[in-house]
């Protein structure tokens, strides 16, 4: 039976030194003699015989730029081997980068803040990704993530910083971007746009400024949009037909002259 080698394939790993990797080797064969050599490049990496196929080379070493190859030899007949080429095996690490692309949807409502941070990665690995503001940990992401949702947050601090990290013991990896903090007030406008009444029963709103000052209002879509305007003078009133919205959730924005309050409408 003449000799055959053939449907030769491979696997490979690199190694935690990310300077070696091992490599698995497996093939189909016939009409072979007992044993084999592996080779390639110019190297002899070991003799074995057929029946411990699969085998498995260790701790090579690593090269970003040479193309390997490797060949089964058989050792009894001339002429009979097969080979394949994996190309380059490189193990060097890859450098982890974050970039956050915008943070959007930035309200507050009731002393919470909520926003949506978006950003873009590359060579993350678990255990993923970590979500600060100013320097609290909010949110611990998987590391195919791209976005965070930011629901809960509670702070008196006027700027928020925003930080995305990779999840290790030592931040290397990390992008940031300080906005202003959505209920930031000083303290003042709490007092002052309590007194501004929302009241809805069903697809029917109303808007009662109960306090001594002028208030602005703008009522936005989740996305940003903004569908209502207006203003409202002490003990003045404002009924909003829900009607003609869609349902989901909107964005009351109130604002005076000292700050500002949101309030959500989810509309049914």
């Amino acid at each position: 039976q003449e000799c055959n080698i053939s449907e030769m394939v491979f696997e490979y790993d690199c190694n935690e030194d990310n300077e070696t990797f091992d490599i698995w080797i497996n093939a189909a064969y016939q009409g072979v003699s007992d044993s084999f050599e592996v080779r390639g490049n110019g190297n002899i990496y070991g003799t074995f015989v057929y029946s411990e196929l699969p085998i498995v080379l260790e701790n090579l070493e690593a090269n970003c730029e040479l193309e390997f190859e490797f060949e089964i030899v058989d050792l009894g007949i001339e002429g009979c081997s097969a080979f394949v080429v994996p190309g380059t095996i490189c193990c060097e690490e890859q450098e982890c980068m974050i970039e956050i692309i915008e943070i959007s949807e930035i309200a507050c409502d009731d002393g919470v803040a909520f926003m949506y941070v978006q950003f873009e990665t590359q060579n993350i690995f678990e255990p993923g990704i970590s979500v600060y503001i100013n320097e609290e940990l909010v949110q611990q992401l998987e590391a195919d993530a791209v976005g965070a949702e930011i629901s809960d947050y509670e702070s008196e601090a006027a700027m928020l910083l925003v930080e995305v990290c990779q999840t290790t013991d030592i931040v290397t990896c990390c992008d940031s971007i300080s906005i202003e903090n959505p209920c930031y007030t000083n303290g003042i406008a709490d007092n002052i746009l309590g007194d501004v009444i929302w009241e809805s029963n069903f697809r029917a709103g109303k808007l009662t400024n109960e306090t001594h000052e002028r208030v602005l209002f703008e009522l936005l879509s989740y996305d940003g949009i903004r569908l209502l305007h207006g203003s409202l003078g002490s003990n003045e009133f404002r009924e909003i037909d829900l009607n003609e919205f869609a349902t989901g959730l909107y964005l009351l924005h109130l604002r005076t002259k000292e700050g500002q309050r949101v309030i959500k409408i989810i509309v049914q």
